[in-house]
């Protein structure tokens, strides 16, 4: 009996401590990171051509879309301007369909002379080519019509690479060119921050990670902001590798983590956080 009961205890044991060993994660672990910007915007013309307005200068905030920088476009507005009067513009249309309508007419007349021996079969012949001459005309009128509207179109894109503007909101936090000069292709003239939404990328001793998965929730305590100040947060991305760490077993390195929250009381990107993760 004192052996069935020192067997039951021990099976009792085992199974307590391959619950405890297989529902441990991430208990109570806490790693200190940097907070980063969700999106920050480098913003460099595809133009070569010099500035010719600048709209806004560091510290301004911007919505999408909003102007941030244009540069010299006479001709290429000129350009546009051009296509648009030819695309308004239907005479050379209304001229072929005209001039076929004609065409139509006479063949239809000089029909009926032949039917009456007044006309040849020759100059009959002549008579419905030139209608079917004006006809393709008429058609090649319509044709390009549309291919001025396509060129129209493609001149708009171009003349609007002569704008800079702003592809979502934030904070202009650099302006590295001035009015007159010619920015150099690539490199950035304007860069936007949007701080509303922050990230952290972290490197985890990997048996703290085990069973994290992105969507689970983590809070975060930046150190700029008051001390009872705690945002919630999401795993968004854990690394399948492993990095050797020092200090840290061969087989427990790190594995990097990235965490993203909301951002509402506007704290600066850069700081100290602490990221806690909960099982």
């Amino acid at each position: 009996m004192r052996i069935l009961c020192a067997l039951l205890i021990l099976l009792l044991a085992s199974a307590l401590t391959q619950t405890d060993a297989s529902s441990r994660t991430t208990d109570d672990v806490e790693v200190q990171g940097v907070t980063r910007p969700l999106f920050e915007y480098r913003l460099s013309p595809t133009v070569d051509e010099e500035v010719r307005e600048i709209m806004v200068r560091p510290g301004d905030v911007v919505e999408a879309g909003d102007t941030l920088l244009r540069l010299r476009d006479d001709e290429a507005r000129l350009g546009v301007d051009l296509l648009e009067l030819r695309a308004g513009s239907t005479l050379r249309v209304d001229a072929a369909k005209a001039a076929w309508d004609v065409s139509t007419l006479e063949v239809q007349e000089s029909r009926s002379a032949m039917d009456d021996d007044a006309i040849r079969a020759p100059e009959m012949r002549r008579i419905e080519l030139r209608a079917e001459r004006d006809r393709l005309s008429y058609q090649l009128a319509l044709q390009e019509q549309r291919e001025t509207a396509l060129q129209l179109a493609r001149a708009r894109a171009t003349l609007a690479r002569y704008t800079l503007s702003a592809p979502a909101p934030g904070i202009v936090t650099a302006v590295n060119v001035r009015v007159g000069e010619l920015p150099e292709r690539g490199a950035p003239v304007i860069e936007i921050v949007d701080t509303s939404r922050l990230r952290i990328e972290i490197g985890v001793p990997t048996g703290s990670v085990d069973g994290l998965v992105p969507g689970d929730p983590v809070t975060v305590a930046p150190e700029t902001a008051r001390e009872d100040s705690v945002l919630e947060g999401r795993v968004v991305f854990v690394s399948p590798r492993v990095q050797a760490a020092a200090g840290l077993p061969r087989d427990n390195g790190l594995r990097t983590v990235h965490v993203e929250f909301d951002n509402p009381g506007a704290l600066p990107a850069g700081g100290l956080a602490r990221v806690r993760f909960s099982g």
